[in-house]
C-alpha cells in the first residue's frame, strides 16, 4: 500500500514541477495532476486532507513567489513602475 502511495505521490510532484517551472503548461499536465491527486487521495485517509493542504500551499507560495519578483521598469520620465498589471 505504502510503495503505491510512494508512487503516486512522485507523479503527483513531477506533474506540479512541470506545472510550476513551464512556461505554458499543457492541458494533460493538469488532467495528470488532477488524477495523481485523486489517486494519492484515494489510497491513504491522512493523505486525503494533507496532501491537498501541502499541495495548495506549494502552489500560492509558488505565486507569491512570481509577484514578488516581478520586473520594474523605469519609465522615460524617470517614474518607477512595476511590470505587473
Amino acid at each position: 500500500m505504502y510503495a503505491l502511495l510512494t508512487l503516486e505521490a512522485a507523479c503527483l510532484l513531477s506533474f506540479l514541477s512541470r506545472l510550476l517551472t513551464e512556461r505554458r503548461p499543457s492541458t494533460g499536465c493538469w488532467v495528470g495532476l488532477a488524477a495523481s491527486q485523486a489517486a494519492v487521495m484515494l489510497t491513504h485517509n491522512a493523505a486525503a486532507v494533507y496532501f491537498p493542504l501541502a499541495l495548495n500551499a506549494a502552489m500560492g507560495r509558488s505565486a507569491c513567489v512570481r509577484v514578488q519578483r516581478a520586473p520594474i521598469m523605469l519609465q522615460p520620465t524617470g517614474t518607477v513602475s512595476s511590470a505587473v498589471g
